[in-house]
């Protein structure tokens, strides 16, 4: 084994309940590994800061303790979508799906980039995929600021027209000085205007 390929790689993270659980059922089934293993089982030595060390406490070893094999980790990984129906994947992929599903749940891009050990705040932009859910989430978040608007501009319809010379301000009301027409400007929407039926 060699060093990490960045220095964010190594890195402490907070882990979900449901992870920490069933790392300690899988403790349970390795020291039983360990058991059976027998004379058979390794201890192999890891690059680690510059120095070799040798190292008994892999999460995942093989059955004889040294690291996995990333070939048998693709095949097994391989076995199990087919299983589950879904679509071949790279092992890796997991990594952009786990940065999508952040990303949908509305965690911040910097704690992302933080908790996948990314060099650079792009490689969010670059992994984190936008889906179906992240669309419908910005179109409601959307409706939450046109509908109001769109409130205002159909009760101004109800209302006596103004003539060229009234101003109404960007709340509909009489008398202040905004514009000639029911216009909304917003540095953040587009220009919303009310153009008569």
């Amino acid at each position: 084994m060699v060093e990490p390929k960045t220095k964010k790689s190594r890195r402490t993270i907070d882990l979900p309940q449901i992870t920490l659980s069933a790392i300690a059922a899988h403790q349970i089934r390795q020291t039983e590994a360990r058991r059976l293993a027998g004379s058979r089982r390794k201890v192999p030595t890891v690059h680690c800061e510059g120095r070799v060390e040798r190292v008994d406490d892999f999460v995942f070893p093989s059955s004889i303790g040294t690291p996995l094999d990333g070939y048998n980790v693709t095949k097994r990984s391989q076995r199990i979508l087919k299983r589950a129906n879904i679509p071949k994947h790279r092992f890796h992929d997991l990594r952009h799906t786990a940065a999508t599903r952040l990303a949908v749940q509305g965690v911040h891009a910097k704690v992302i980039q933080a908790v996948l050990g990314w060099d650079q705040l792009s490689m969010v932009d670059r992994c984190a995929h936008f889906v179906h859910e992240m669309r419908k989430q910005a179109a409601d978040k959307m409706d939450a600021i046109l509908i109001p608007v769109l409130s205002r501009l159909l009760s101004a319809q109800h209302n006596p027209k103004p003539t060229d010379r009234q101003l109404i301000d960007s709340n509909g009301e009489r008398g202040r000085n905004r514009t000639y027409n029911l216009v909304i400007k917003s540095h953040l929407l587009c220009q919303l205007s009310y153009a008569p039926a």
